[in-house]
This record gives structure tokens, sequence and C-alpha cells, in this order.
């Protein structure tokens, strides 16, 4: 769970950056290391979310399901 959550709040940090920027954010699950690179590319290609609209573009479970395979995927034998 531990390693979802700090898979979420990387997506929820990426989706906040500025258009015209690119981040660079580290996490560490397990003693490792990990960095992200978020390219402006990313950011053009992600779904905005605009003020007005009262949810995410992405529902919550969707995001979860989302970044879960994404562990999977960067971590062998990551638990959820």
């Amino acid at each position: 769970m531990i390693t979802t959550i700090v898979v979420l709040t990387f997506v929820m940090q990426a989706a906040s950056v500025n258009e015209t920027a690119e981040g660079k954010y580290s996490s560490y699950v397990d003693g490792k290391r990990w960095d992200f690179i978020v390219s402006r590319q990313d950011i053009e290609n992600s779904p905005r979310w605009r003020e007005v609209d009262v949810s995410p573009p992405l529902p919550p479970r969707v995001a979860i399901q989302s970044a879960r395979f994404l562990l999977w995927q960067l971590i062998k034998d990551a638990h959820t």
C-alpha cells in the first residue's frame, strides 16, 4: 500500500507542474531511489483538470489501478 501511495503522489505532483516546466522527482522504495522526469511532452499529453470541473479527468480508482500497473512494471515483486 505504501508503494502505491508513493506512485500516486508522484502522479499528482506531475499533474500539477506548470505547462512550460519540466520536473524531476525522487522517491525511495525499499531502500532504493527512484528518479522520475516529467518532460514538457508528458505534460502536453496529460489530460487537463480545469478549475471549473468538480472531478479530475481520471477517476480515482482508475488512477490507483494505473499506478499499481506502473509499480508492477518498475518493481519486481511489488506488493500493494
